[in-house]
């Protein structure tokens, strides 16, 4: 209950923009959730809040560390949905770093992953992760089809991260 309670607290700090605080709880939360095994998806969980609070504080290296991390704990302990999570994350953060081939590398496997989950939010992040990182690369005919496919989902599932992906449909389109 003390790592759930301190985990909510870490999010709320990452909210308000207080990456100090933020990563200190969440480092917390590790420690508590390593010290009841040491590779778990709880830990693949936590590794990932970590991570997400240093990417959003520009701490790109230690983000993508912490990342890998988790993905590598979450293929150990068979965590389709974590492994999934990590792999478009780590496609997030390439895009970021505007690592365009990698991002398309990494957002490819995390589409496969995704639809293999049947998870309709993640098919769509991803696709629009692709279809930014082709954009970026001058294949933006390529890109298309996949931020079509982002708008569709975002919008059947009422996302509002949907205005986002139109934003890179329009990108491709022009």
């Amino acid at each position: 209950m003390h790592s759930f309670a301190t985990r909510l607290r870490g999010i709320v700090h990452r909210l308000n923009q207080n990456y100090p605080a933020a990563l200190a709880a969440h480092r917390e939360v590790l420690e508590l959730r390593r010290s009841l095994s040491p590779e778990s998806e709880d830990v693949v969980t936590a590794l990932n809040d970590i991570a997400l609070v240093e990417q959003f504080s520009g701490d790109f290296a230690a983000a993508k560390l912490d990342f890998r991390e988790a993905l590598r704990i979450a293929q150990a302990v068979g965590s389709d949905n974590g492994v999934a999570n990590c792999t478009g994350k780590l496609a997030g953060l390439a895009l970021e770093q505007a690592e365009w081939a990698e991002a398309e590398t990494w957002a490819r496997e995390a589409i496969a992953l995704a639809e293999k989950l049947g998870r309709k939010e993640l098919i769509a992040a991803d696709c629009a992760r692709l279809a930014r990182a082709l954009d970026k690369q001058g294949k933006a005919t390529e890109g298309r089809p996949y931020a079509q496919r982002a708008v569709d989902f975002l919008d059947e599932l009422g996302s509002p991260n949907v205005e986002e992906a139109r934003a890179i449909l329009k990108e491709c389109e022009s």
